[in-house]
């Protein structure tokens, strides 16, 4: 899979991350590879955004969190 490309299991990409979620921004020493939860693009970064869906633990890239975060401001 290249590397820009979309995760196969997400073709439907639903942007829309749940009301009233609460992000917990991570930062690490050493790069991890994950699918972004909103984008659905392979990414491999020490920055990126968790938060929890139905129990299970989704990762959302830095440029989608800063994004989302940019519209809760502007709501304010």
């Amino acid at each position: 899979m290249g590397f820009y490309e979309r995760n196969p299991e997400m073709n439907n990409v639903n942007n829309n991350i749940p009301i009233g979620v609460s992000f917990e921004y991570i930062k690490l020493e050493e790069s991890i590879e994950f699918f972004c939860a909103r984008c659905g693009k392979r990414k491999v970064a020490k920055k990126y955004a968790q938060f929890t869906d139905k129990g299970a633990t989704k990762k959302v890239c830095n440029g989608c969190y800063g994004n989302l975060m940019s519209k809760v401001n502007q709501k304010k």
